[in-house]
C-alpha cells in the first residue's frame, strides 16, 4: 500500500473554527475540502472546535516538533489559503 506523501511529509497543522461559523456559513467545506482531519477537539468554554490535520497548504516540520497553528481564508472565488502563526 502507497504512504500518503502529505503524512510522509509530516504536513501537519491546528487550527479552530468557531460553533457560529458551522452552523451559519458554508464556508468550512472549502477548508475540509484540503484537509485531511485526524483530530476534533470542542473547547466548550470558547465554543470553538480545534481541528488537527494534514494538508498540502502546511508547511513541512520536523518529527518531534510542535504542531503549528493556522489561520485559513476562503476568498470569493472559493480559493482556500493557509496562514501560519508564529509563536
Amino acid at each position: 500500500m502507497k504512504k500518503n506523501k502529505l503524512i510522509s511529509e509530516n504536513r501537519i497543522g491546528r487550527f479552530y473554527i468557531s460553533e457560529n461559523l458551522i452552523k451559519t456559513e458554508n464556508v468550512h467545506y472549502d477548508i475540509f475540502s484540503k484537509v485531511i482531519i485526524i483530530k476534533c477537539e470542542y473547547i466548550f468554554h470558547n465554543k470553538i472546535f480545534e481541528y488537527m490535520g494534514y494538508s498540502k497548504l502546511f508547511d513541512q516540520i520536523e518529527p518531534g516538533h510542535k504542531v503549528p497553528k493556522y489561520i485559513f481564508s476562503v476568498k470569493y472565488n472559493g480559493q482556500v489559503i493557509a496562514e501560519r502563526l508564529h509563536e
